[in-house]
């Protein structure tokens, strides 16, 4: 009723004040009382994801999913219908541990941290504001009250956003022209440059172009292998220890979002020409596979949503292996293949963590 009456008070407002928006294709277009009340679940999740997933949206409410009755519950673990909550309470509840990364400024602290990888003793965390990665032994996670860095990495080029482990060293996204990725050693010095950007067949593209057409987030095994997988695209790149392109896939679906770069003479920026697609996001390594959400809708789908409602995943030498298809969109998530357990973040009805079986 709440919900209602509030879009009823809209609604009479915008009789009287009406309000324009840019749309995702840079078009000007009038706002209903639907879509500004969905406008701040839309600010909550590109907030959570454009800041690595260090956002207090995140976690507003987080236990509430354990409160849902039976009949939620059975929804959200539709991966395995026969589960029961009881099911879940046999196989322990999930409980918060501590708090180990402070956000801020301190000598200790981060401001956006990330995971850039794990080994059988260490666990490697980037900061993408300062382009460092610290070092930590594994056991000091689950036991030390205060957890101190074992060892520091500012890497000689700055990336952006998080960095991940390669062999001995790292490799993180950057913003230029020519090459999309850089590649530094284990003290942090520059190395080498992998990733051309892709070609599209008779078609240049302006600078500006490039960039915003092939975003992309990136996922190693941590030893020889990289997997480049395209925001916008539908296609993965993977290369080898020598950093050779080994393999690229295209599809499942086959599409590409059309930018063009646009000026009014003092301003030059880059514009979605038709509809903006979700591809891949969040790609990981998984019991030595890479495991990545895919979306393959646009803005113009009639039940287009902010979330990822598949998990595609790969051998490292890009081969297709398995594809998981979710009842509940999710954001982001990490597997227990132990447990055969997916747990996840979603948005809806708000940010909160979830979980299915597989």
């Amino acid at each position: 009723p709440a919900h209602t009456d509030r879009k009823k008070n809209i609604g009479e407002l915008l009789n009287f004040f009406p309000v324009l928006a840019e749309d995702d294709e840079g078009s000007m277009k009038q706002l209903d009382a639907d879509k500004i009340l969905s406008l701040p679940q839309k600010i909550k999740v590109r907030s959570v994801i454009e800041n690595c997933f260090i956002s207090n949206f995140l976690f507003v409410n987080i236990s509430r999913i354990f409160a849902e009755p039976a009949q939620v519950q059975r929804i959200l673990y539709k991966f395995n219908p026969d589960e029961t909550p009881d099911d879940k309470k046999n196989r322990g509840a999930i409980k918060k541990i501590a708090d180990k990364i402070n956000v801020g400024q301190g000598p200790e602290d981060m401001l956006y941290p990330a995971f850039a990888g794990s080994d059988d003793k260490y666990i490697y965390i980037s900061d993408a504001q300062t382009s460092c990665v610290n070092t930590y032994l594994i056991e000091d996670f689950l036991s030390a009250e205060r957890l101190q860095s074992i060892g520091k990495v500012s890497l000689e080029k700055r990336v952006i956003g998080e960095a991940k482990r390669l062999r001995d060293g790292y490799i993180g996204s950057i913003y230029n022209t020519d090459f999309s990725h850089y590649v530094f050693g284990e003290k942090g010095e520059l190395v080498d440059s992998i990733g051309p950007y892709p070609q599209i067949m008779n078609q240049e593209l302006t600078t500006m172009e490039k960039l915003d057409t092939y975003m992309n987030k990136i996922a190693t095994n941590g030893k020889d292998r990289i997997a480049i997988c395209y925001l916008s695209t539908d296609m993965i790149d993977f290369y080898d220890n020598k950093l050779n392109l080994i393999e690229r896939l295209n599809g499942p679906v086959h599409f590409i979002t059309k930018v063009k770069e646009w000026t009014d003479g003092r301003v030059t920026m880059a514009r979605i020409s038709g509809p903006s697609w979700d591809a891949f996001m969040c790609p990981k390594n998984v019991d030595n596979e890479l495991w990545v959400l895919f979306s393959g809708k646009n803005s113009k789908n009639p039940d287009y949503e902010y979330s990822y409602h598949y998990i595609l995943t790969f051998s490292w030498d890009g081969h297709p292996k398995q594809a998981f298809h979710l009842d509940h969109g999710i954001i982001d998530f990490s597997v227990d293949t132990q447990k055969k357990i997916i747990y996840a973040v979603t948005e809806k009805p708000d940010v909160h963590i979830i979980k299915f079986n597989y």
